[in-house]
């Protein structure tokens, strides 16, 4: 079975700055984020990068459609 790379994020080319900072990820809450992502059946793997100026989220799954139904 293949896997797929799903990539979320924003950036200030993207967002404001008032989302960015409400989307921005401490070392803590990223932890707790990335361990709530992968206990999605549909979500083997998560990494997350949050910077002042962008956050991205990378999911690794075999069923992207799944993954976001999951999400959503």
């Amino acid at each position: 079975m293949s896997s797929e790379l799903i990539v979320l994020g924003v950036s200030h080319n993207t967002a404001p700055v008032a989302l960015r900072e409400r989307l921005a990820l401490t070392e803590r809450a990223g932890k707790r984020f990335l361990q709530e992502l992968v206990a999605y059946d549909a979500i083997s793997e998560a990494a997350a990068i949050s910077t002042c100026n962008r956050t991205e989220i990378y999911l690794v799954t075999s069923d992207p459609v799944r993954a976001e139904a999951e999400l959503l």
